[in-house]
């Protein structure tokens, strides 16, 4: 009977704390054999509630409570309750409860559990510095000497972020230059490349420089303003764009980072160009030797050849664009390309706002390479994790093809499951052999 009192109690509780709904709830009767003086035994029950508070908060009650005899317990003072978090079997981090809890008992010393020790705490995406996916967490009071006695409590929760994510363009008109622009994501770690579609122009390096210097639209959700110096002037001879900057660069570039940023947006988007392999810098009309925070600047810059993994990056505006990370692999395989599009599969990576196009429950069953065309043979979560988004579909799809396709030999991709073809796809057409767009991230 008092159990029913007991329960009835814990989930007023846990209502009066929480606005979301309980999703996901659990309990667990711990005997302790916690002895009151010489022989007296009492019983401890742990409960534990997950309410969502939106897509990227959870708040999180825990309980610990008797059946009806006050116990005196022990609590570990450094860390009363061990907390760890799992990304499916993926340990990410144990969290403290001292750290996040508030209004905490004090567990220095003994402490006399009369009814129920409730304690409270929220889980929020930005502080945790998670990516999108689904998660776990394992839980157990660390009570000195009963720790081997004490089943740990594990409760699923996840961060899904409603995001828009606008595919490639697949054609321009005949009228349109389609320009290829490296803009800094929001942490001004990586450059994503934006398309941006003006009318046609014969003049496309003074068109890519000048739209460079114009910024992202303010759409886009990226930093906004101009992040490269302006240029007198530009000269192509020989594959190689020759770039004329002012004397004095020192407002741009100010450190080894930000000096990446601005070499590197310049050079990728004049290197789209067909007719540009390489970039070279003049500072007042002279090849210098050093330059942008001490970088080499007496030879021509090219566009890294190495793997890229394109993952997405969420701007300020929840719109997703595909960012091309460079790994650096000695030998990447398609094997290697498909797992670090997971997060299990290099987690260094993955971080709040920056998303794994691949959930955990997709795996790659086989495939083949023949003239080009590589051919994937893909699980039927493939087909389903994302059967209701046609977004999610399309940076899944989108992220793949970019991302295999910068491997050597691979030109085009055939996607299958149950050793069927794909017909179509996150509203992309698969029935023949799939290239990847030029025109990735349409500005709009």
């Amino acid at each position: 009977m008092f159990r029913v009192a007991r329960n009835i109690t814990l989930l007023l509780i846990v209502c009066f704390i929480a606005s979301g709904i309980p999703l996901y709830a659990d309990t667990i009767d711990i005997d302790l054999n916690l002895s009151i003086g010489a022989t007296s035994k009492g019983n401890l029950s742990l409960d534990v509630q997950l309410n969502q508070i939106s897509s990227s908060n959870w708040d999180v009650a825990i309980i610990l409570s008797t059946d009806g005899k006050a116990i005196p317990v022990n609590f570990n003072p450094n860390n009363p309750f061990s907390i760890d978090l799992y990304h499916n079997n993926l340990h990410i981090q144990q969290l403290n409860l001292l750290d996040i809890a508030d209004n905490l008992p004090d567990f220095t010393s003994e402490l006399l559990v009369e009814d129920s020790i409730l304690l409270t705490f929220s889980l929020l995406q930005e502080e945790l510095d998670l990516p999108d996916g689904d998660y776990r967490l394992e839980i157990k009071p660390t009570i000195k000497d009963y720790d081997e006695k004490i089943e740990p409590l594990n409760i699923a929760f996840n961060f899904n972020t409603n995001y828009n994510y606008i595919p490639s363009l697949q054609s321009i008109n005949r009228n349109e230059t389609a320009l290829l622009l490296y803009f800094p994501d929001p942490q001004y770690n990586n450059l994503i490349p934006i398309t941006r579609i003006i009318p046609y122009t014969n003049t496309p390096l003074r068109a890519t420089i000048n739209n460079l210097q114009m910024g992202p639209i303010e759409e886009l959700g990226l930093p906004i303003g101009s992040h490269v110096p302006p240029s007198s002037g530009l000269s192509l001879s020989r594959g190689i764009a020759n770039v004329y900057l002012p004397n004095d660069v020192s407002n741009y570039g100010i450190s080894s980072a930000s000096s990446y940023i601005v070499v590197n947006s310049i050079v990728n988007s004049l290197a789209s160009i067909n007719e540009v392999n390489g970039v070279q810098f003049y500072f007042g009309g002279q090849i210098r030797e050093v330059g942008f925070h001490d970088m080499t600047m007496d030879k021509p810059h090219y566009p890294s050849e190495e793997q890229k993994t394109y993952v997405g990056v969420m701007t300020e505006n929840n719109r997703v664009l595909l960012a091309p990370i460079y790994l650096y692999e000695n030998q990447p395989t398609v094997e290697s390309v498909f797992n670090n599009l997971k997060y299990e599969g290099n987690p260094n990576i993955y971080r709040y706002g920056v998303i794994p196009p691949i959930p955990a429950s997709v795996e790659l069953l086989s495939h083949t390479l023949e003239d080009g065309v590589l051919t994937l043979e893909l699980n039927e979560a493939f087909l389903e994790v994302y059967s209701s988004n046609n977004h999610k579909q399309a940076f899944m799809l989108e992220a793949l093809l970019y991302s295999l396709t910068s491997l050597d030999n691979i030109d085009s991709v055939i996607f299958k499951v149950n050793n069927n073809p794909i017909s179509s796809f996150g509203g992309v057409q698969l029935q023949n052999p799939v290239k990847p767009s030029k025109y990735i991230n349409p500005e709009k």
